[in-house]
């Protein structure tokens, strides 16, 4: 029998089971509000993502030090890139006393400068969902330049003085005929602000039917996905946990849970 740590219930087999990363009890996947695919995330390669019982949730502070570490990450390069290492082995010690991690100086330096290289780079783009592949035209050539003048129109409709000149448009992952779910569309622009006002007016598209389904977002690497993930799993633990009046909201850019009474 397999009984799951939260809700006490036992089940004959692991199926709609998933282990808790800090004591290995079973937990129902409906406990936890997770579907069979977001339970393969939590077993996947990244690190970040964590599952946990309501017992092991009051124990532990993963959660808190995975906050602490990219709100800390913003603030330092906020600076010049010469003052990184000084200011990343300040937020180092000041981690270690809090949470004891593990992870040695030299890799931590290495993996917090190749993210921020990486942010850097999609600082000019936006991705675009929900847009229909083309299915007119005749070739490849003729398919993406129908989407890249479509994908322009859109962009143009949200701020009609944007320059294009030098943009570029590219669909993500492979093209398969069959597939019914269009490919996210990735769009470089000529600088962060043209992104920043894109993303700050994309509800205007809203009142166009032709492309009231679209959404925009920006371009986040691995590591923001993954932690916008954990968030929302902490979202959901913490409230199953009796707390009120939590959402998940951006702040300069950085996802936090907050309360609506603040």
């Amino acid at each position: 029998m397999f009984t799951c740590v939260n809700c006490g219930i036992g089940d004959k087999n692991k199926t709609g089971l998933i282990n808790c990363d800090a004591c290995q009890g079973y937990l129902h996947l409906s406990c936890l509000g997770l579907s069979e695919n977001e339970a393969k995330l939590t077993r996947s390669k990244s690190k970040a993502i964590k599952v946990v019982c309501n017992t092991c949730n009051a124990n532990i502070s993963q959660f808190k030090d995975m906050k602490a570490l990219m709100t800390s990450f913003e603030a330092q390069f906020t600076t010049t890139i010469n003052q990184l290492k000084e200011n990343l082995q300040e937020q180092i010690n000041e981690l270690k006393n809090k949470a004891s991690l593990v992870t040695p100086e030299k890799m931590e330096f290495e993996d917090i400068v190749q993210e921020f290289t990486e942010r850097q780079k999609r600082k000019v783009n936006i991705i675009v969902y929900g847009h229909a592949e083309s299915t007119s035209a005749i070739n490849k050539e003729q398919r993406i330049e129908a989407e890249n003048a479509e994908v322009k129109s859109i962009l143009l409709t949200i701020k009609p003085d944007l320059q294009l000149t030098n943009s570029q448009v590219r669909r993500l992952g492979k093209y398969v005929e069959t597939n019914t779910h269009p490919r996210p569309i990735r769009i470089t622009l000529n600088n962060e602000e043209d992104v920043i006002g894109i993303l700050r007016n994309a509800r205007v598209l809203k009142s166009h039917d032709q492309f009231k389904h679209i959404s925009l977002s920006s371009d986040r690497t691995p590591r923001q996905l993954a932690y916008y993930k954990t968030l929302k799993q902490q979202l959901f633990i913490r409230t199953a946990n009796g707390e009120k009046n939590l959402s998940l909201k951006y702040q300069n850019g950085i996802p936090k849970i907050i309360s609506n009474l603040n």
